[in-house]
């Protein structure tokens, strides 16, 4: 006499485990493939953050002078191009009243269409008499 324990697995087992085991390994990759969708994303958001941080200082060292610095423009960074956009806005209405509005805008778009921006924005105070600090 034979027991049903010791026949193994029947075909319907063995479909039913494959089944499940088809459906855990699905999500596992839909799993990995969005965080390394994400972990891109992130990367092009700290590189687009550090050229706008860049930028900023550029447009500091000018002294809120925004003209010699381009408008707008593409900044190649390792194989990706990412887009800059300045805007100066001036303080008190006047062309160099105490301080300007500066403000980076750096873009690029990531994978399929979705685009990755970092902002910076800062005032700037306007420089007064010459370099080294004296009035002429």
């Amino acid at each position: 006499m034979r027991f049903r324990d010791d026949e193994g697995f029947t075909l319907i087992e063995a479909v039913v485990s494959i089944a499940i085991f088809a459906i855990v390994a699905t999500a596992a990759t839909f799993a990995i493939v969005s965080s390394a969708r994400a972990a891109s994303a992130t990367e092009l958001r700290v590189a687009a953050g550090e050229i706008a941080q860049q930028q900023l200082d550029r447009v500091v060292l000018l002294g809120a002078d925004p003209t010699p610095a381009p408008q707008s423009g593409t900044i190649a960074s390792g194989d990706r191009d990412f887009e800059v956009v300045f805007a100066a806005t001036p303080g008190y209405g006047t062309t160099c009243d105490g301080y300007r509005d500066v403000s980076v805008t750096v873009s690029t778009v990531a994978s399929g269409d979705s685009r990755v921006t970092a902002r910076l924005d800062t005032r700037v105070a306007c420089p007064r008499g010459s370099l080294d600090g004296f009035d002429e």
